[in-house]
């Protein structure tokens, strides 16, 4: 019969609150972790290789400067965009307009592909309530989406009627 060990996540400070082993760790309980079979080869879960853990992968990227064999913790490169590859930026505001697998830029505003929320023409005001721009870059006076008047906010705009 083969034995099987059960490996569980121990969050911070819960050292000395450990279940114990008996029916809450058998097969199929709904605890968090994962099972292995006792001797079982170390597996990579990153490249699922054999010989190996995921944190001494060689095939690993790492998420900080997208170079091979290390882990974002453990890396001292610039920081690099995961679209382009270059530095100075991140893949949220890439100035190549691609996105993820290569697949063309996407408003979030719109909810069309072929430019950024950024740059959207479509894009309206949260400040101002005027197309075109974003409300961080907004030079004009605050207005009210509610009464569309100026110098308040619809949370505390005077002609709102309670519903409640």
């Amino acid at each position: 019969r083969e034995q099987e060990v059960v490996v569980c996540s121990i969050r911070p400070g819960s050292v000395g609150r450990i279940p114990e082993t008996g029916p809450s760790l058998r097969r199929g309980s709904r605890l968090s972790g994962r099972s292995f079979l006792v001797d079982q080869p170390v597996f990579c879960r990153s490249c699922r290789g054999h010989g190996h853990k995921m944190e001494d992968c060689p095939e690993l990227e790492c998420l900080n400067c997208l170079e091979k064999g290390h882990l974002a913790r453990d890396c001292r490169g610039p920081r690099r965009c995961r679209q382009c590859r270059s530095e100075g930026h991140l893949a949220r505001s890439c100035p190549g307009g691609r996105t993820y697998a290569d697949q063309p830029a996407y408003c979030r505003s719109c909810r069309s592909y072929g430019h950024k929320v950024e740059d959207c023409p479509n894009l309206k005001c949260l400040n101002c309530l005027e197309l075109g721009h974003m409300a961080r870059d907004c030079k004009g006076p605050r207005r009210c989406r509610s009464c569309r008047g100026e110098g308040h906010v619809a949370r505390s705009c005077p002609s709102r009627r309670c519903t409640a």
